[in-house]
């Protein structure tokens, strides 16, 4: 007789449980509704990967995100140093950081385990661009670890597999081909966040699926890509790591020259990988 007791008891608990949570779901408003009731982050569930198998969801951890954010940074760099074949330079570029609401929403998307591009993501702050790369094989198991670094080069050299005009710049004109490179190498566009999942589809085998939100979004037409146009460069300065940000020489800079002219080359001392890519014209 206890026993059946305890069973009711215990039958009870559950279902008191069970009620609560659906209360909470039901009560608590998505706090992006007044963005889009249809918003990545109030139409999809976390970890929801539907029709497949769900290995791994994230694993961006803080290694990850720096090592992001410096494949982006580099590159970027590389626009505004004048680099990129056909490309002008770039004299507004600006460093990009990390920003974990937009890597919360493309984490959300990614565990959707659907390649392709979410139809609303943008936030409070602005709206919100973004690059969703995939990989599979049915040979092997690709295993957990996520490798941004060659999706995010992917991307970028698109530039120059599919070709991007120099004349597309300034006005930007938008071309499908070109579009995670024109994201990436947005100017204004300042602020990353990524998500990461590995499954397995029955159709294409264990896929991994990396998604990368950038802020403020772009590749709008009838604006520009970036500044062409010259303006002040601090042409002689010796800078530390991370000490320069959006063109400006910071206050423990020695030997800081201001000059309307870019001078390509002879007197900028740095450090390729960790400075703003506006002001390093060496």
């Amino acid at each position: 007789m206890t026993s059946v007791m305890s069973g009711v008891t215990w039958s009870w608990c559950w279902v008191a449980l069970c009620m609560a949570v659906l209360v909470v779901n039901t009560v608590m408003p998505c706090e992006y509704r007044s963005i889009d009731p249809r918003h990545t982050m109030c139409a999809f569930n976390p970890r929801q990967c539907s029709g497949k198998t769900l290995i791994k969801s994230g694993g961006v951890s803080c290694q990850m995100r720096e090592t992001i954010l410096n494949s982006h940074n580099k590159l970027r760099q590389k626009v505004s140093m004048g680099q990129v074949r056909g490309q002008p330079p770039a004299i507004n570029m600006r460093t990009m950081v990390w920003d974990e609401e937009l890597a919360t929403v493309a984490q959300r998307w990614a565990d959707q385990c659907m390649p392709g591009h979410d139809h609303s993501r943008n936030i409070g702050r602005f709206t919100v661009g973004q690059n969703v790369a995939a990989a599979w094989t049915f040979e092997r198991d690709l295993g957990d670890t996520p490798d941004f670094v060659t999706q995010v080069e992917a991307w970028f050299n698109e530039v120059t597999q599919y070709g991007f005009s120099k004349g597309s710049v300034d006005p930007f004109r938008f071309n499908k081909a070109t579009g995670h490179y024109t994201q990436m190498a947005w100017a204004e566009t300042h602020m990353v966040g990524c998500g990461y999942a590995n499954y397995k589809d029955p159709s294409k085998g264990y896929t991994k699926i990396y998604v990368c939100n950038y802020g403020p979004g772009n590749n709008q037409i009838n604006t520009y890509s970036y500044d062409i146009e010259p303006r002040l460069f601090c042409v002689t300065c010796t800078v530390r790591l991370s000490t320069i940000d959006s063109g400006q020489c910071p206050i423990d800079t020695i030997f800081c020259i201001w000059s309307s002219i870019p001078l390509y080359g002879k007197t900028c001392t740095v450090r390729l990988s960790t400075i703003d890519s506006a002001i390093i014209h060496h």
